[in-house]
């Protein structure tokens, strides 16, 4: 008895659990770190290494924007929308559901990177699985921006509206069909909040906990706490896949490309794991393509519609987002899905 000599209350647990560090900070000081040593040295003489910088860079500085804003988005649905509103929605008749997530991207213009946090908001907040993998998956191609850029990127061409409506068509029945296969393996395996990145999980604990939770002061500050979270907890999945990515950039030559673009029935999967490999942005994809006047409108649009629903990024942040088994399925159904319509439109075209 007389060992005991420190009291329980110096010995709190909670202020021990709260000082665990994220992984994620480490990984963000690592890559800077990097950047600024790699920066000091003579890159340029060694050109694959200045290659990988400079596509890696390139695709954080387009992306973090959009996970930001992504970030944004799903942090506002947790500390402003109210439970019950989701609820009101997910009693909606699940194919209204459908076609109002199908159409969220002109009311939520987030890029595909900015989508995935916002899907997994919806899900953890009630709505169907298939009408928030449907938004996750159509939001990056209804973007009014990306519509836009597609317009601009082929105006003046014959295929102009082709390559604008076949995109939205395209995107959205790809988007409907993936929501609706996934619903049955999400609904057979919900989606747990510890599955989630932490901000998910801790942000209603925040909340129950915070005696301020009823004063509006307290709900800007509790914004930016699950903003960050949010933002953190998908930037180490954007790290890994950017990196992917630029390596995959980096040793496949460019002419390789344009061998298989005389080739029909390759030339639609071969644009498919281009866009993968390339990971752009669906505000920029279009008219980068534009200029491959080489591939028939159909390989562009499979490009155009598969590079904003799964690439090296993406493929990272699904893992992270849902978990490697619901990422599996995901990635089989987007594929599968757009390479048998593709196909199909191609041999339309042709008969046309």
């Amino acid at each position: 008895m007389t060992d005991v000599r420190v009291p329980v209350l110096d010995r709190p647990a909670e202020p021990t659990a709260t000082r665990r560090v994220d992984p994620t900070w480490p990984l963000l000081g690592a890559a800077l770190a990097l950047v600024v040593v790699l920066r000091s040295v003579d890159v340029p003489a060694i050109g694959w290494l200045n290659n990988f910088l400079l596509v890696y860079v390139g695709l954080l500085v387009e992306a973090v924007p959009f996970v930001l804003l992504g970030a944004a988005v799903s942090a506002a649905i947790e500390v402003y929308v109210s439970v019950e509103a989701f609820g009101r929605l997910a009693r909606a008749p699940r194919a209204a559901q459908v076609a109002v997530a199908s159409c969220g991207g002109l009311l939520l213009p987030v890029c595909e990177c900015g989508s995935v946090p916002v899907a997994r908001r919806l899900l953890l907040r009630g709505l169907t699985p298939s009408a928030a993998i449907t938004f996750m998956l159509a939001a990056p191609i209804v973007n009014p921006v990306v519509i836009l850029s597609t317009w601009f990127a082929f105006r003046g061409r014959t295929s102009e509206g082709l390559m604008v409506g076949g995109r939205v068509v395209l995107g959205l029945t790809i988007a409907v069909v993936t929501g609706l296969v996934m619903a049955r393996a999400l609904e057979r395996r919900p989606l747990a909040p510890s599955s989630a990145p932490q901000a998910g999980a801790s942000g209603h604990d925040h909340g129950d906990h915070d005696h301020g939770t009823h004063d509006h002061p307290s709900r800007p500050r509790r914004l930016a706490e699950h903003t960050g979270a949010e933002f953190l907890a998908m930037m180490k999945y954007m790290l890994i896949g950017a990196a992917v990515a630029a390596a995959l950039q980096t040793f496949i030559p460019q002419r390789s490309i344009d061998t298989v673009a005389t080739a029909t029935l390759l030339a639609i999967p071969a644009m498919m794991v281009f866009a993968y490999v390339l990971s752009l942005c669906s505000e920029s994809d279009a008219l980068f393509i534009a200029s491959f006047v080489q591939f028939s409108p159909a390989a562009q649009l499979a490009f155009l519609a598969f590079g904003p629903m799964l690439d090296t990024k993406l493929t990272a942040m699904y893992v992270g987002a849902f978990g490697p088994a619901h990422a599996r399925r995901l990635v089989v159904t987007i594929t599968v899905t757009t390479l048998v319509l593709c196909l199909w439109l191609q041999a339309a075209l042709l008969v046309w």
